[in-house]
C-alpha cells in the first residue's frame, strides 16, 4: 500500500507540467491549476499502479485535485509577497520536515484570505529560514476568517516606541500592542474586540490576555527622559511615567503572535492616537501638550526623527525593530 501510495504521488507529480522553478521541485502542486481534472484522472488510469490503488486515485480524484490547487495558491502567494532576492531553492536550510507539515495542512485552506496569511508566513521562513515553529503551522490550520480579522485589528493597534535620553534617540523604534480592555469602551466593540473574543484568541496562543494587572514595559526614567508615541504619521510625547513600568495594556503577543503579526492586513485605526492619549493618563503618565518630536517612516528602511520647537535640533535615522 505504501508503495502504492508513493508511486501514485509520482504519476500525479509527472501529469504536471515540467518547470524549473525550484518552488515545483519543492512543491509538486504548483502548476497543477492547469491540469484538468479529466487529465489528473488519465494520468492515474496511465500509471502502473494497482487496480485497487486506481480506484481509490480515481474516486478521490476531485478532492485531490483541489487540494493540489490549494497548495499551488499558496505557493505563488509566497513568492510574490516575498522579499526580493529571497532565497526559494532547496538549499536555502528550511527545514524538510516543516515544509512537509506546512504543505500537507494548507491543502485544506480554501479562503482566499487565510491563503495569504499562509503564504506570507511561508515567505518569512524562506527568508529567515528555521524561524518559524511547528505551532505557527498548528495556528494557521485552527483560526477562523473571523479570528483572523480580529487579531488583524489588534495588530493595528500597534504603538511605535522612539526613546530619547540626554544624548538623542535610542538607535531602534520598537512596536508594542497597546490595548486597555474596558468591556464598556465604544472604541474597542466598534473593532469587534471583547472579552470573549481576547479570551478565544488567547486559548488558539496567539496573544496573553490579563484583564486585571495589564502588562508593562521597563523604561529606567533616570535614562530615558522622554517617550514618543508614534502612530499613523501622529506623535504623543509622554514626559513623565512610573519608573520602568510604562503601562502598554491587557494583551501581549505570543512569539507565534509576532510572527503572524508580519502576515496579517492591518489597517490605520481612527481615533487610536486619542484613546491612547486617555488611557495612559489614566496610569500616572503625563504626556506633552504638542508633540516634540517629528517622525516620519522611511519606507521599510526605518525612521527619520527630528526635534521640534525649542528643543535642540537633533535628526536622526533609526532602524525599525
Amino acid at each position: 500500500m505504501v508503495k502504492d501510495a508513493l508511486a501514485l504521488a509520482e504519476t500525479a507529480s509527472k501529469v504536471i507540467k515540467e518547470n524549473q522553478n525550484i518552488l515545483l521541485t519543492i512543491f509538486p502542486a504548483l502548476e497543477s491549476k492547469r491540469l484538468s481534472l479529466e487529465a489528473y484522472r488519465q494520468g492515474v488510469l496511465d500509471s502502473n499502479l494497482s487496480s485497487e490503488a486506481k480506484a481509490i486515485a480515481l474516486a478521490t480524484s476531485h478532492t485531490d485535485l483541489m487540494h493540489k490547487i490549494n497548495q499551488s495558491k499558496i505557493a505563488k502567494l509566497a513568492v510574490e509577497n516575498a522579499r526580493d532576492g529571497t532565497n526559494f531553492t532547496s538549499n536555502v536550510g528550511v527545514d524538510i520536515a516543516f515544509l512537509d507539515k506546512f504543505m500537507d495542512e494548507a491543502k485544506f485552506v480554501y479562503d482566499e484570505e487565510i491563503q495569504l496569511m499562509w503564504a506570507k508566513v511561508l515567505a518569512g521562513e524562506f527568508e529567515a529560514p528555521n524561524s518559524t515553529s511547528f505551532n505557527v503551522v498548528r495556528i494557521l490550520s485552527e483560526i477562523t476568517k473571523g479570528q483572523a480579522e480580529l487579531f488583524a485589528n489588534i495588530c493595528s493597534l500597534s504603538m511605535n516606541f522612539v526613546l530619547e535620553t540626554d544624548q538623542g534617540f535610542s538607535p531602534n523604534v520598537e512596536a508594542k500592542v497597546m490595548l486597555f480592555f474596558d468591556s464598556e469602551s465604544n472604541f474597542l466593540q466598534q473593532i469587534g474586540i471583547d472579552f470573549q473574543s481576547l479570551s478565544d484568541l488567547e486559548s488558539l496562543g496567539l496573544i496573553k490576555f490579563d484583564a486585571l494587572a495589564g502588562f508593562i514595559m521597563k523604561f529606567d526614567s533616570s535614562v530615558y527622559r522622554k517617550i514618543h508615541l508614534y502612530y499613523n504619521n501622529k506623535t504623543t510625547t509622554v514626559t513623565k511615567f512610573p519608573d520602568k513600568a510604562f503601562p502598554i495594556g491587557n494583551v501581549m503577543l505570543t512569539t507565534s503572535g509576532e510572527i503572524l503579526k508580519r502576515s496579517v492586513c492591518q489597517e490605520n485605526i481612527p481615533a487610536y492616537n486619542e484613546h491612547i492619549g486617555s488611557e495612559i493618563t489614566k496610569q500616572s503618565v503625563e504626556i506633552s501638550e504638542n508633540a516634540e518630536v517629528l517622525i516620519r517612516q522611511n519606507g521599510d528602511f526605518g525612521y527619520s526623527i527630528s526635534k521640534l520647537a525649542n528643543a535642540e535640533n537633533i535628526t536622526r535615522n533609526t532602524a525599525p525593530q
